[in-house]
């Protein structure tokens, strides 16, 4: 008798909470539905990540590949500005038509340096 008692103030609880728990199931779906999306949207953006990085790479390769290339050549011509001397310049600076290869190595300079050509007397 006690226990049917029990029971019986117990019943409502019990389904009170019963219902709470069908509300929380439906929330958690909802949820779960949400997060399936979400994930969904993440894994294309990952794709995508990983194929701009893959990109990335492959352009890094070749810009190190033709960097490993241009090296040599820029330490050879700063060896050979290196090797100039005062003597060389007023070489140049004494001929009268100075060779092609001479003028084109001067414009070269002009431009690198943006120095605009002046006129000299003769």
């Amino acid at each position: 008798a006690v226990m049917q008692k029990d029971l019986s103030d117990l019943q409502p609880v019990l389904k009170r909470t019963s219902e709470e728990n069908a509300d929380m199931m439906v929330v958690i779906e909802k949820n779960q539905e949400d997060a399936a999306k979400t994930q969904e949207v993440v894994q294309k953006e990952e794709a995508i990540a990983n194929e701009q990085a893959k990109q990335a790479a492959t352009l890094k390769a070749d810009c190190e590949r033709d960097l490993d290339k241009a090296i040599p050549a820029l330490n050879a011509a700063i060896a050979a500005l290196n090797s100039l001397s005062k003597q060389d310049l007023v070489e140049v600076k004494a001929m009268k038509t100075p060779p092609a290869g001479v003028i084109l190595v001067s414009k070269a300079l002009c431009y690198m340096f943006n120095v605009k050509p002046a006129k000299v007397k003769a």
